[in-house]
């Protein structure tokens, strides 16, 4: 934490402890002792102490937890066995896929980058208690690249976890006359639907919000596509053909992240 205090920055630093054990103003004097800041610093006992003080001008903070590493659930163990099929590469990067190959076409040269960087993951009940550790073979981080037919160039980047700064999902599509941007609160889109904007080229331009129907709960989509299936609704149903299609793209991307080269799908 650094504390401005008459217009003095003035560090004082403790490291995260078990939260219940630990006694913030004594931490903040025994940290500034071990780091020799002298005799003229100000120790609070809490957050309401510190802002009250008429001599602060400025509080930061700077957190730093090491220790909170990524977890894996014990329902959710079979994801991590590259051979049972079932993981970011297989669900996640193929509906994604899908949704930018619906959208704009199907991609030329693919290069696949494909990533485990993390083979050992903690693994916890279902009430966050840890209980032991699991090797993981399949990969948590996806990069592909590819050509369009128009000349233009799409990439995509997944990885597994939560974005630290809310972008879970995010996507720009940029033309001449300006930008689409979707945004959205997971990464698999087919059950977490995005919002989508449009912001012009022109300088000073803001994102404008464009509306679409809202699906209230899972069933939106599932319901459109059976509406669709019976002929009743909009669009169209993916069939086999569709689903062999995305399967070898897949397989095209895990050839390149092996070869280092590009590779063709279609």
């Amino acid at each position: 934490m650094v504390v401005v205090r008459r217009g003095t920055p003035t560090l004082l630093r403790h490291d995260v402890q078990l939260q219940d054990r630990s006694a913030p103003k004594f931490l903040a004097k025994k940290s500034a002792r071990i780091h020799n800041l002298g005799e003229d610093i100000a120790a609070y006992r809490d957050i309401q102490s510190t802002v009250s003080d008429p001599n602060i001008d400025l509080v930061a903070v700077c957190l730093k937890v090491p220790a909170h590493l990524p977890i894996i659930e014990a329902d959710a163990v079979f994801a991590t066995d590259i051979e049972n099929g079932a993981n970011l590469v297989s669900v996640s990067v193929g509906h994604a896929l899908d949704a930018l190959c619906f959208v704009l076409e199907e991609l030329r040269g693919v290069q696949g980058t494909l990533a485990n960087k993390r083979p050992v993951v903690p693994l916890v009940d279902g009430e966050g208690r840890q209980q032991g550790t699991i090797k993981k073979t399949s990969h948590d981080h996806c990069t592909v690249t590819g050509r369009l037919a128009g000349g233009g160039v799409a990439t995509a980047v997944c990885q597994g976890g939560m974005s630290a700064i809310d972008k879970n999902f995010f996507w720009e599509i940029t033309g001449t006359k300006g930008m689409l941007v979707l945004e959205g609160p997971m990464g698999n889109i087919q059950g977490h639907q995005p919002t989508v904007s449009f912001v012009k080229p022109e300088a000073g331009s803001k994102l404008e919000k464009i509306e679409v129907e809202e699906a209230k709960d899972f069933s939106f989509n599932t319901g459109w596509a059976w509406d669709a299936f019976a002929g009743e609704g909009e669009g169209a149903v993916p069939d086999f053909k569709d689903a062999l299609l995305r399967h070898r793209m897949l397989e095209a991307i895990y050839r390149s992240s092996e070869k280092g080269t590009q590779e063709e799908y279609m």
